[in-house]
């Protein structure tokens, strides 16, 4: 077997040292179970190296590099040069030498909005030197590749044999397509954030609401009269882009005017989701039907290549109702209103027929995505993390 090495970058874009973001350092509130805490290793540290003697006779090795976003932005806006170059001085710290390893990965862990770095980084990564393999990334989010690292890691910060689990991290990405499908992957697995950002913490209020004028109350308070509506017009910007000629207004349930996308919710250059249906998954079996399920769920309705809201779609009549209630007194049959709303009055034997709730339908949208993703991925076997 040829000698190998791994170069793993962890999670490109964390604050340096914070629970939940740094997967290099040791973030004692997390198990090794947890996504953010893999390698254990002391926060000041920029690299690390398994086994810790390494030499000419080494099969295997790993160089994890600590990844940060930094007080100046060690890798601004993913820029691959600065990646290269710590990449470099890892190895010259720890009098590594390359050409000692027949075969060389490169893993990387960048923000899922860096869509530059994803096209330029492989590139000027395969230029470190001639026996670089490969170049990939991974996340957190996407197939099963960050288990693989963490047993990976598990046993080597243990100072234990990890042949075996180097093994299975080399070959499960060796194998993944550096192709538009991964990127495909990558960025639906984007949107899930955000959309989770969206929708989370209204799900979280209103699951909390009991039946008195208190709760609701707090849950409305501060909140403008389109403050609902303009998640779901949100929504829709994510989902088809400008293609939404006409933005959720429902002037007819509560008055308000046009409810249009916020400013800067995608990044610039960022795709929505018809694209990358489009340009990535269009020639997939089963992409349409799933792709007619998100839009329907959204409350949107399809007109050749453009979209409009469906007023009378139940996410959009949910959303007018709760936009309808903030700013006037709160009583009792307020709150009857919400939990009482009927989602499928209209549709009880399609997709709305088994949505009784707010949360059903969030549950219903993320479900409807990962099954777009799974369509994507190179092992249809693969778990989400």
């Amino acid at each position: 077997m040829s000698k190998r090495m791994l170069i793993i970058i962890t999670r490109m874009y964390a604050e340096r040292g914070k629970c939940g973001e740094d997967e290099f350092c040791d973030n004692e509130h997390y198990s090794t179970e947890s996504d953010h805490s893999v390698w254990h290793q002391d926060c000041n540290k920029k690299h690390a190296v398994f086994p810790q003697q390494v030499d000419q006779n080494t099969e295997q090795a790993v160089v994890v590099i600590h990844g940060y976003k930094g007080y100046k932005e060690r890798y601004p806006k993913g820029n691959p040069q600065k990646v290269v170059c710590s990449i470099k001085q890892a190895i010259k710290d720890s009098n590594l030498e390359l050409c000692n390893f027949e075969e060389i990965g490169i893993l990387c862990h960048p923000d899922p909005y860096w869509n530059n770095f994803y096209q330029t980084f492989p590139i000027a990564g395969k230029k470190i030197h001639n026996n670089i393999a490969w170049v990939k990334s991974y996340s957190s989010r996407g197939p099963n590749g960050l288990c693989l690292i963490r047993n990976l890691a598990n046993k080597a910060i243990s100072n234990q044999s990890f042949s075996d689990e180097f093994d299975k991290v080399w070959n499960f990405f060796a194998q993944m397509p550096s192709t538009e499908m991964s990127e495909a992957i990558r960025w639906l697995s984007a949107l899930k954030h955000r959309i989770a950002r969206l929708f989370l913490s209204i799900d979280i209020d209103l699951q909390g609401i009991q039946e008195d004028d208190v709760n609701l109350k707090q849950l409305l308070e501060n909140k403008d009269h389109v403050y609902y509506r303009q998640k779901l017009a949100d929504l829709h910007y994510l989902l088809v882009g400008d293609r939404v000629k006409e933005p959720a207004c429902g002037t007819e349930v509560a008055p308000c005017g046009y409810v249009k996308k916020t400013e800067g919710l995608q990044p610039e250059n960022s795709k929505a989701l018809y694209d990358v249906i489009e340009e990535k998954l269009e020639s997939e079996s089963n992409t349409t039907e799933r792709w007619n399920r998100v839009i329907q769920l959204a409350g949107l309705t399809k007109c050749d290549d453009n979209f409009t809201p469906d007023l009378n779609s139940p996410i959009f009549r949910f959303m007018c109702l709760l936009d309808c209630k903030i700013g006037k007194q709160i009583k009792c049959q307020d709150v009857k209103d919400l939990l009482n709303f009927s989602w499928h009055d209209r549709d009880q034997k399609g997709i709305w027929g088994k949505i009784n709730s707010f949360h059903d339908w969030f549950e219903e949208l993320d479900r409807s995505i990962d099954e777009l993703r799974e369509i994507a991925m190179p092992n249809k076997g693969d778990r989400q993390i």
